[in-house]
């Protein structure tokens, strides 16, 4: 579940870079970035006994702004990916389906993300 927090987090990280970086992809990143606040704050305060560790990686952005959409979009589909394969190991209901509610809402990102190509 740590890796699963840090991973959301990274994700919030990149979506704030990517807004720092890239003005012109407001309208875009700027919605994810609100949903992944939630998210984060969501998984803390549901898991308050974990202390998951500082983000894992650095966050590099690229040049182009459609590079870097192209790779929010990609991280949110992995995201969407890892959050539905921890929700099948999930040993509690309640757990399960806030990963799975997780899960869910990074696939609707990655559809919207899509039809804004």
């Amino acid at each position: 579940m740590l890796a699963a927090i840090a991973d959301e987090e990274d994700l919030l990280s990149y979506c704030t870079a990517v807004l720092s970086q890239h003005e012109r992809l407001a309208t875009v990143a700027a919605p994810v970035r609100k949903r992944q606040r939630q998210h984060v704050d969501t998984f803390r305060s549901a898991l308050s006994r974990l202390d998951p560790p500082a983000s894992r990686r650095e966050v590099l952005v690229p040049a182009r702004a459609r590079t870097a959409e192209d790779k929010l979009r990609r991280l949110t589909a992995a995201a969407q990916r890892s959050r539905f394969e921890d929700c099948l190991k999930a040993e509690s209901g309640r757990l399960a389906r806030l990963l799975a509610s997780t899960s869910a809402s990074h696939a609707v990102t990655v559809d919207v993300l899509r039809a804004q190509q």
